[in-house]
Formats: structure tokens, C-alpha cells, sequence
């Protein structure tokens, strides 16, 4: 297996493995300098699930062809990489919007809301998708005030002609 190979699988138990699993191969890496069959039991044994086990026998597998990388050393990249997906995640958020009858049992945002924070935050580009557009005099504020601010703004609007 490559080194692009070994990195790419390094990738995937970050995205896959629940951060204590990946904190847990990385422990049990960290024990041994090599890939012995030892180390292969040991490896496979820390993550509990099956998918979780296949993922660290192919890795135990990719570390064996790779030259002069050590446990510790894997260990450090599994780590790196688990943590970069945690913050890459935390960086994300949903919010739900409501297009629908107003409501005040579940805390929501309306749509017309969400679009103009979203038009108000567009520095280079915006696209705006919908089947339906009316009473949107203060969207179309919006738009002309990011336009001014140097936005390129493209519209894609049911014509409500059928086709």
C-alpha cells in the first residue's frame, strides 16, 4: 500500500470512528513499534465493532507496508487527523427552517429570515433556488443591497409555466 494509500485510510477511521474509538486505536498503536501479529490482535481488539475492527485490521495491514513508520508514530497521525474532523465538525452547524404556518411549539426560523441573514452574509457569490417567490419586497432589498456591495448574485425561479 502507498503512503497516499495509508493516508487516505488515516482519513477514514478520523471521519468514521467515534473519537474515543479513535483515541483507543491510537492507544494501542502507540504500544508497539511494529505491525507483528501482536500488534494486529491488539490493534483490532481496541475499537469494538466489527466495521470499526475491519477498518483497524486494514490499517495494521496498510502500516505493515509502509516503511519505517512506527506505532507511536501512526498513533500521532490517528490523532491529528481524528482531532482535525472534531474541529472540521464543531465549525458546522443546523438550524431548521420552517416554510409553513407559524408555529410556537418548536423553536424555528422562518425562511424569509434565514435568507436574509444568509443574502446579508454573502461577500462574492450568491445563488438563490425557488419554486416559489412572492411578498419578498424586503428580500429583494436584500439582494440589491449585497449587489452594491459587489455580490454576484444568480437567481433560479420556477416561471410557473408548465413544461
Amino acid at each position: 500500500m502507498t503512503g497516499e494509500a495509508l493516508t487516505d485510510l488515516v482519513e477514514e477511521i478520523a471521519r468514521k470512528l467515534p473519537s474515543g474509538h479513535a483515541a483507543a486505536l491510537a492507544a494501542a498503536l502507540e504500544q508497539h513499534e511494529q505491525p507483528t501479529a501482536e500488534a494486529r490482535a491488539h490493534v483490532v481488539a481496541a475499537v469494538a465493532t466489527p466495521a470499526f475492527a475491519d477498518l483497524a485490521g486494514r490499517l495494521v495491514q496498510a502500516w505493515a507496508g509502509a516503511d519505517r513508520l512506527s506505532g507511536p508514530g501512526l498513533a500521532v497521525a490517528i490523532r491529528s487527523a481524528a482531532k482535525a474532523v472534531e474541529r472540521e465538525r464543531q465549525e458546522q452547524s443546523l438550524e431548521i427552517v420552517w416554510t409553513g404556518p407559524k408555529t410556537t411549539v418548536v423553536p424555528v426560523r422562518l425562511t424569509r429570515e434565514v435568507l436574509i441573514d444568509v443574502i446579508r452574509a454573502a461577500r462574492e457569490a450568491l445563488i438563490v433556488v425557488s419554486f416559489a417567490a412572492y411578498k419578498v419586497d424586503v428580500v429583494l432589498r436584500e439582494l440589491a443591497a449585497a449587489a452594491d456591495r459587489g455580490v454576484v448574485i444568480r437567481l433560479i425561479l420556477e416561471t410557473g409555466e408548465a413544461s
